[in-house]
């Protein structure tokens, strides 16, 4: 779903804003704004992937904590 995310979605305007809001006197060539868009979509799927795995842990661990105990 994550990657699914990044292919419908146009990310460019948004990462241009953001990034000439932060440096404004910056003048990127093309390359360097690919470079700024891949590197900011990869910051993001990071963000995405370790939000995922801290819930699966924690519902892992609420899981078992819930699970009635296996009769003997």
């Amino acid at each position: 779903m994550v990657y699914m995310e990044y292919a419908a979605t146009d990310w460019t305007p948004m990462i241009k804003e953001d990034y000439l809001k932060a440096n404004p006197t910056a003048d990127p060539s093309a390359f360097d704004w690919y470079m700024i868009e891949t590197l900011a979509l990869t910051m993001e799927k990071f963000v995405d992937i370790v939000l995922v795995l801290a819930l699966t842990f924690i519902g892992l661990y609420i899981g078992s904590t819930i699970r009635k105990p296996a009769k003997t």
